[in-house]
């Protein structure tokens, strides 16, 4: 990811080539701008893009800024949940960033460029934990659910990852799994417990008593967990 500066204020942005897109468009994603480039344009002609719109990108950039209902501020000193241990953040200015985000020693270290103002930073390291969040739980998530298929016995659809407020997963006959990628923060046994009851669900629709005996099948110990898991729902939001 890299940042540009427009109108003295620096705005993360990304440049996706699409061999099918027939020209240049943007979304704003975390408050980043996302760029779409067709095979016909250049690298330098999509940066000059971003600018041209420059006005538009900011506006909308600045409205998802104020409209952050994060319970964090992403400074120094915070702590985050990861796996159910607490993590304290540590931003850090570097140039040459080979990676972003890091977990070390029980820090949660966060590698940002050099110039961004206060605003700046904590609306970057916001993207960048984020993103960390939801590439580790697409990773883990995966494998907990391949694991505990075969262990069930039952087949499933490649899973998708959700930014859900409400839920923790969903299901649907047709086998498609969606799953909230802030349960990455809690317990791996929270997590488990998550996978098995979505995977169940394939098998039973309500939560009957065969259900359960399915899920305690596969987690004797279930009960206690979905109990961690309803006493701290409120710890598991970024």
């Amino acid at each position: 990811m890299e940042f540009i500066k427009m109108n003295g204020q620096f705005v993360e942005h990304q440049l996706i080539f699409n061999k099918r897109a027939r020209l240049l468009s943007y979304v704003i994603k975390d408050g980043m701008v996302i760029v779409t480039v067709p095979p016909a344009f250049t690298e330098e002609q999509a940066k000059g893009f971003i600018l041209e719109n420059s006005s538009d990108i900011l506006d909308k950039v600045n409205k998802k800024r104020e409209n952050n209902n994060s319970p964090y501020l992403y400074v120094d000193g915070e702590k985050f949940f990861y796996r159910g241990r607490q993590y304290t953040l540590e931003i850090a200015e570097e140039d040459n960033q080979s990676k972003n985000v890091q977990l070390r020693g029980g820090h949660l270290f966060v590698y940002l460029p050099t110039g961004l103002d206060e605003s700046e930073k904590r609306m970057a390291a916001r993207s960048y934990i984020d993103r960390f969040y939801q590439k580790s739980a697409l990773k883990i998530l995966d494998e907990l659910t391949k694991y505990y298929s075969k262990l069930m016995d039952i087949p499933y659809k490649p899973i998708k990852i959700k930014n859900q407020r409400t839920r923790w997963g969903s299901c649907s006959n047709s086998g498609n799994i969606n799953l909230n990628w802030h349960i990455i923060m809690a317990p791996n046994q929270v997590i488990a417990y998550v996978v098995i009851h979505e995977l169940a669900h394939l098998k039973f629709e309500d939560h009957s008593r065969e259900f359960w005996a399915l899920v305690a099948k596969s987690m004797p110990d279930y009960k206690r967990w979905k109990k961690w898991l309803v006493e701290n729902s409120d710890k598991l939001v970024m």
